[in-house]
């Protein structure tokens, strides 16, 4: 199962990417959702991470931060352990990055503490996990697909293991369950 082999390929990766693409494919969340995050949405007591803004980068503006796609779309997602801990450890890296870096560290970032971010604390340019996911995948050789199909594959793994659509629409926060359902129908 390509799913598989992918987690193992993550194996590999630095420890922001392996959080970045795992993130996407055991949360199904959007990757301006995912650039969004900040330290605070980690609920590490509860295991659940809160979807409350989006990242995102338009030319002429630069990388902005926005509402989420809908309203549906601010949701808490339950997160796994394995995500937790690695999460976990990536916050003492970045922290780490961040005390060497000392005054070169983006100043905003006390106040919007972004989970991922440019080498100075700044958040991370959208492109930027699509770009290293085709380096992962072609060095791993497995198929050349995008970073939301890391979504779909959530979706369906979700599916295929019995979750009902009004739960797999919550979870993508999908404003209508006929969206999942148009997108999902072939795994219903």
């Amino acid at each position: 199962h390509q799913a598989l082999q992918f987690m193992k390929a993550l194996e590999g990766e630095s420890l922001e990417y392996r959080v970045v693409f795992s993130t996407l494919l055991l949360t199904g969340m959007r990757r301006g959702e995912l650039l969004g995050l900040e330290w605070p949405d980690i609920d590490f007591d509860a295991g659940v991470i809160h979807i409350r803004r989006t990242s995102q980068y338009a030319p002429g503006a630069g990388i902005y931060t926005d509402t989420t796609k809908t309203e549906q779309s601010m949701r808490p997602l339950s997160a796994p352990a394995e995500l937790l801990s690695m999460l976990r450890q990536y916050r003492v890296e970045q922290w780490e990055r961040r005390l060497r870096l000392g005054d070169k560290w983006a100043k905003e970032w006390a106040e919007h503490p972004r989970l991922f971010t440019q080498w100075d604390g700044k958040p991370m340019h959208p492109n930027a996990p699509y770009q290293e996911l085709q380096k992962l995948l072609k060095r791993s050789g497995l198929p050349k697909v995008s970073l939301h199909s890391l979504r779909h594959t959530n979706a369906t793994l979700l599916i295929r293991n019995g979750a009902d659509v009004r739960t797999v629409s919550g979870r993508l926060g999908h404003s209508q369950t006929s969206t999942t359902m148009n997108i999902y129908a072939e795994f219903l």
